[in-house]
């Protein structure tokens, strides 16, 4: 590879580089990190994160209301997760 096509991907090699040697040294968790910091697909999802949490509140808030209509004699004792 000459130079300009290295300048082209030079990025991708870091975080590869990155990649190989942060497990060995911090163990595997930052070796994921270190791709996961420079992915844009999971830089996107992250960013979804918020509204997914919203959700399963919701559904969880629903659910409960459907149980206590079902049984209306266990008002005021929280459903299980």
């Amino acid at each position: 590879m000459d130079e300009p096509q290295i300048d082209g991907v030079k990025d991708w090699l870091k975080t590869r580089i990155k990649e190989k040697i942060a497990p060995i040294q911090f163990g595997q968790l930052q070796g994921l990190r270190a791709l996961a910091d420079w992915d844009p697909e999971i830089q996107k999802a992250v960013t979804y994160l918020p509204e997914a949490q919203a959700l399963e509140d919701t559904a969880h808030k629903v659910l409960a209301e459907k149980a206590m209509a079902r049984n209306p004699g266990t008002q005021g004792v929280p459903m299980q997760p």
